[in-house]
């Protein structure tokens, strides 16, 4: 299903589609390439093989020197850049992550039997004996876990890592997600974040008063300029504390410099914003400066882009992954009074 996961399975792709998928590849190489140089350098080329076209991950996760591994194989007039022509190579090689958040999410809980939100080596175990029929090595274990252990912990596999065994086809996805029908799992992975005005009362509770009042007022002639259907940028803890106290519906978006999805989803969320002009939409860059990613580590945001609704100052709902579907419907479930929710 080439809209589904991205990739041409059965032979020769048909003309149409394989239009599509080149400007796909198009788009998201355009994205990627942040100096406009025509070329992607190691940074830009890690940020693509970090990122699906739905979602990045809140932090950078691949060591640079499996890139650089990658430049070499790919770079073919090895001057230091990846040209759309050897970009196509990388894809046409599968070398680029593709698919829907939910797949990578469901296929990680599939594995993840006991919700701690890491793989452990008997749950590995049990997909490697379940789908090819057959007792499993310790020694066949031990290589994956070696080639999944980027963090250097080794002992368990997380999130990031399993995405890294998806990319490298070292496990395969498709595999996994037909493991999860023959063993459903009803956990989610939480993405656990406090409600802001809750932890603001808290740490308002802990500071004296008059610094307190002191560090609001140093920051109120900045707060963002609220215009009903449009995106107010927002770009430290107190702006958003403001804007949540004097207005009853907010939706907040996270980004990241490198979030190719966040960059395409740009017109998307300001079309989203004009259709609901009585809810406020923020967006906050969590790699922009020292107080944004003050804020994304408050919030715990785990995925980019990650959009969350306030209500009354208090998260009702949050769901991740560059969806205009998802994101339309939170709004109208929040304005309609739904209830907490992480999709």
């Amino acid at each position: 299903d080439i809209e589904h996961h991205g990739w041409w399975d059965g032979g020769d792709m048909p003309e149409r589609n394989r239009e599509e998928w080149l400007q796909n590849l198009r788009d998201r190489f355009e994205a990627a390439d942040i100096d406009e140089d025509g070329g992607l350098n190691v940074e830009e080329l890690r940020s693509v093989l970090e990122c699906t076209d739905q979602f990045c991950l809140a932090r950078h996760w691949l060591p640079l020197e499996q890139v650089a591994s990658v430049m070499r194989k790919f770079d073919k007039d090895a001057n230091g850049t990846i040209s759309f022509e050897e970009f196509v190579d990388m894809a046409d090689d599968h070398q680029l992550l593709m698919g829907v958040l939910d797949d990578y999410l469901n296929a990680f809980q599939a594995l993840d039997t006991d919700g701690s939100g890491r793989i452990e080596r008997a749950e590995m175990r049990g997909l490697f004996e379940t789908m090819v029929h057959r007792r499993v090595h310790d020694s066949e274990i031990e290589t994956l876990f070696e080639k999944a252990n980027l963090n250097g912990d080794g002992s368990t596999i997380c999130f990031s890592e399993f995405l890294e065994l998806i990319r490298s086809h070292t496990v395969d996805l498709q595999m996994v997600l037909d493991y999860m029908k023959l063993k459903p799992h009803e956990k989610q992975i939480e993405h656990p974040i406090e409600p802001v005005a809750a932890r603001r009362r808290q740490q308002v509770r802990s500071k004296p008063a008059e610094e307190v009042k002191k560090h609001l007022e140093e920051n109120l002639d900045e707060m963002p300029t609220i215009k009903p259907g449009e995106v107010a940028v927002v770009s430290s803890y107190e702006q958003l504390s403001s804007v949540l106290e004097s207005h009853p519906n907010v939706v907040l978006e996270v980004t990241f410099r490198y979030c190719r999805p966040c960059k395409m989803f740009t017109r998307k969320y300001e079309a989203i914003a004009k259709q609901f002009p009585d809810v406020v939409f923020l967006k906050v860059v969590g790699d922009e400066s020292d107080s944004t990613r003050a804020l994304i580590k408050q919030l715990q945001v785990r995925l980019s882009p990650t959009f969350i609704m306030y209500k009354n100052a208090e998260r009702i709902q949050l769901v991740s992954g560059a969806s205009d579907v998802k994101v339309r419907s939170m709004v109208m479930n929040g304005l309609e009074g739904g209830s907490m929710g992480v999709r």
